[in-house]
């Protein structure tokens, strides 16, 4: 659930953030730097998780306190959490290189982030989908990250799990890849069309 809470964040901030800049005219201006959009994004993005980190140790702390939790992270958890955030800002620049075209997304990404809750086994395990969901949800940025993390959680590492971790490894750098391709290329679109402005 804290993963999916993070995803909540890395999926639809950018999109939601240039609908704002471009809803109270200040996109443009923004854009008059030398330097692509992106760098803007990336700054953002930075900035925004450690918002949602702080919220998150909140609500864990709170969670710990009312409910007598007892949850033990390992460290090796870390690494694996930060490539499915990165996977998972993938999709969000994908999003928000759409936005700067077709301006109003929201619907899209609330759909999007509500279907990363329950076809990655955040909430339901994904062994209980039919086959077909189940190679779906096998492409999705959360789900071999959520896996590796509850195993090592409930298992106490990483052991064997390297075929997993490569797997994670790939999915990363394909969302990543596209995302910042996606984005690039609309950016450019919108400066060519000028609609870098228009609402």
């Amino acid at each position: 659930f804290l993963v999916w809470f993070f995803a909540l964040d890395a999926v639809g901030h950018l999109s939601s953030a240039l609908r704002e800049d471009l809803h109270i005219g200040i996109l443009e201006q923004i854009a008059l730097t030398p330097y692509s959009l992106i760098y803007n994004m990336i700054g953002r993005s930075v900035a925004r998780f450690f918002i949602t980190l702080l919220n998150a140790i909140i609500i864990l702390f709170i969670f710990n306190l009312l409910f007598e939790l007892n949850i033990s992270v390992p460290f090796s958890v870390l690494p694996v959490f930060l490539l499915t955030y990165l996977g998972l800002y993938g999709l969000g620049l994908f999003f928000a290189g759409l936005t700067l075209i077709f301006k109003r997304l929201g619907p899209v990404t609330t759909i999007t982030r509500f279907m990363l809750l329950i076809f990655t086994g955040a909430i339901i395990p994904v062994n209980v989908f039919p086959g077909i969901f189940q190679k779906i949800s096998a492409f999705l940025p959360m789900t071999s990250g959520l896996q590796l993390m509850k195993n090592a959680i409930f298992n106490g590492g990483l052991q064997g799990d390297i075929t997993s971790f490569f797997s994670l490894i790939v999915n990363t750098t394909s969302y990543l890849f596209l995302g910042v391709l996606v984005f690039l290329f609309f950016e450019k679109r919108a400066r060519k069309l000028g609609t870098l402005g228009s609402y």
